[in-house]
């Protein structure tokens, strides 16, 4: 059905939008190709590929780094490869029938896990006990993320010195391939299961770690809660968060694909919160829009997306699967495409 909602959208986003996930036939993109974004349906997952619409359209198609190179969607084989070896990109190599790169393997799994081994585990078990002075370090690093302990703020004041409040950040290499990966230590702040609220946060503000409670998943966030405390959240991973991330990566270029793994550490990135369009106007000037445009957990709509339209990155907006399936695929038909490709 067509809707005039879709419309009032800006041209050039629907035009790049829809270039970048509908997904088209052969026919299709012949009859808009004088407008399609051509970069960005050479990443199209979604597009019938075959070696037909390949070569149709080979002159008009990105096939570089970025474009048809790295779109695992295409129906990969050693005879598609050689039928168009001069077009891919020339540091991508033939590996198992398909065109691999270490750019393809980029591990964004976040791995929270526990230091130590089963023995010190069994602090799973107690409650309420008194920890012997001289433990080291990664012990009490295990017993304050540890989610099984009854957390009463007399058990946290009476070891305040000694808890670890803050998380580490781990920026690592793989020694078995050109992958990378982020380890997270956690620390008592971003422990989900103790449930800071109004109280004890005021209690220990002077031992809080802001950036790590800003992380933390387990509390009942509410906008009072966050109006509180405005000044302190870390809404974005800036400069001043370098001092919790150890790289351990040779020759480690600040301004490369790497800050992509550390910038979903920061309250923006926070699914948890209570995510509505009043709370993204209540702190409109404090967001990272960067991460909020490329977020699944919005509760995206066309009027969202055009009361922060002022806001919003379009790039990542256009390159958000979240956005595509929520709002824009069930109300994209030939109506639409007509009205944003041919007028």
């Amino acid at each position: 059905m067509f809707s005039n909602e879709i419309l009032n959208i800006d041209s050039v986003f629907l035009r790049r939008l829809i270039s970048r996930w509908y997904p088209f036939s052969e026919e299709q993109i012949n009859r808009y190709s004088h407008s399609l974004n051509w970069e960005l349906l050479s990443v199209n997952p979604n597009v019938l590929w075959s070696e037909a619409v390949l070569l149709r359209f080979e002159n008009l198609l990105k096939w570089g780094y970025g474009g048809l190179s790295l779109n695992g969607y295409l129906p990969w084989s050693n005879e598609l490869v050689e039928k168009f070896i001069s077009n891919w990109d020339r540091e991508l190599k033939v590996s198992n029938n398909r065109l691999v790169s270490g750019a393809c393997n980029w591990l964004k799994n976040i791995n929270n896990h526990k230091l130590i081994d089963s023995v010190q585990d069994s602090l799973s078990y107690f409650s309420h006990f008194v920890i012997k002075e001289g433990d080291p370090e990664r012990t009490w690093r295990t017993i304050s993320t540890n989610q099984n302990i009854l957390w009463t703020k007399e058990f946290i004041k009476n070891n305040s010195k000694n808890l670890i409040w803050e998380d580490t950040i781990l920026l690592d290499s793989s020694e078995y391939s050109s992958s990378y990966y982020v380890d997270r230590f956690g620390g008592l702040c971003s422990n989900s299961s103790i449930g800071f609220n109004l109280d004890l946060i005021e209690t220990f503000t002077d031992q809080i770690s802001w950036h790590s409670l800003s992380l933390n998943e387990g509390i009942q966030w509410s906008v009072p809660l966050i109006k509180r405390f405005e000044e302190f959240w870390f809404y974005s991973f800036d400069n001043e968060l370098e001092e919790i991330v150890t790289y351990n990566i040779p020759e480690y270029n600040s301004e490369s694909d790497f800050d992509y793994c550390l910038k979903q550490f920061c309250f923006t990135a926070n699914h948890t919160l209570p995510w509505s369009s009043e709370l993204l106007e209540e702190f409109k000037d404090n967001w990272d829009w960067g991460i909020l445009s490329e977020s699944y957990f919005l509760p995206w709509s066309t009027d969202l997306i055009q009361k922060f339209k002022g806001k919003f990155v379009l790039k990542e907006l256009v390159n958000n699967q979240a956005v595509w399936e929520k709002v824009f695929q069930s109300k994209i038909d030939k109506t639409v495409l007509d009205q944003v490709f041919l007028r």
